[in-house]
C-alpha cells in the first residue's frame, strides 16, 4: 500500500509514485525505484514536497531494525553471556 513520504527523505532502492501526468518530471514513467543519486537530486529539484511510496516495491532499507549482534562463533550476544 502506497504511502506519502518527504521527498527529503527519499533513498536509492525506494519505489515511488509521482503524481501528476509525465510532461510534469523528466523521468520516463511516473511509477519507478529510484536507482542514484543523481535521480535524487533530480526528484528534490523538481519541487514536490511529498510523493507516494511503496514500502513492498522497495528495496530493504539500512536503518531497518538489525538482528541480534553475534560474536565470532556464530551466537548471539546472548547466549554468549551464559
Amino acid at each position: 500500500m502506497a504511502q506519502l513520504i518527504a521527498v527529503e527523505k527519499l533513498r536509492v532502492g525506494m519505489f515511488v509514485h509521482l503524481d501528476g501526468g509525465w510532461l510534469s518530471h523528466p523521468f520516463p514513467l511516473s511509477s519507478f525505484r529510484i536507482g542514484s543519486a543523481d535521480q535524487l537530486v533530480t526528484l528534490r529539484g523538481l519541487g514536490l514536497k511529498q510523493v507516494r511510496w511503496m514500502p513492498e516495491k522497495s528495496d530493504p532499507q539500512d536503518d531497518a531494525p538489525a538482528g541480534p549482534a553475534t560474536g565470532q562463533t556464530g551466537q548471539t550476544a546472548q547466549t554468549a553471556q551464559t
